[in-house]
């Protein structure tokens, strides 16, 4: 579909035929169209604000808004998630210290923070969130170091996450 991708963070396909992803762990948003082709850059680190990078977004159906993740350093709360139009470019920090975001359909934003996941009631259109509340925990970390946990959505909003536990280097697979 695309080259020069030699450590992705994150992919999302989004619904207008383009899937958004970030080629390097220290890059901002790119897209690709779906049948291959030349990526384009999709958002811009602000220097001002210290982002390091944008990685693992999320677009959102045909609401025309992605969300993603900002470093500004290396600790819990130097991550950000963030909620971008794809329209007009404009954006919006919608939760500090958290990372991974997702979005189920009956009104929540998920995200990881520091193992743990969590929800708070947010619709598309808003640019803003109320406090949130841990609905799991602790869950397993997708990679040590990157602040992310292994959790996604489907279409119908069912939950799938990776527990986690006192020893997370420990790793074995369970069938359940």
């Amino acid at each position: 579909v695309c080259d020069e991708v030699p450590s992705p963070r994150g992919g999302s396909w989004g619904s207008d035929g383009n899937i958004y992803f970030a080629p390097r762990s220290n890059s901002t948003i790119w897209k690709v169209p779906a049948s291959g082709g030349t990526a384009t850059e999709v958002t811009q680190k602000s220097r001002e604000k210290g982002e390091i990078n944008h990685r693992w977004p999320y677009v959102l159906g045909d609401d025309g808004v992605m969300l993603f993740s900002a470093w500004t350093g290396p600790g819990t709360d130097e991550h950000q998630i963030l909620r971008q139009s794809l329209k007009t470019g404009e954006r919006q920090v919608l939760i500090q210290g958290g990372d991974s975001p997702r979005y189920h359909p009956s009104g929540y934003l998920l995200y990881n923070h520091e193992d743990k996941l969590f929800a708070v009631p947010w619709h598309p259109s808003q640019t803003a969130v109320d406090s949130a509340a841990p609905i799991a925990l602790p869950i397993y970390p997708r990679s040590l170091g990157e602040g992310v946990a292994i959790f996604d959505l489907s279409k119908n909003g069912t939950l799938v996450y990776a527990a986690g536990g006192a020893n997370r280097y420990t790793r074995r697979l369970v069938w359940v």
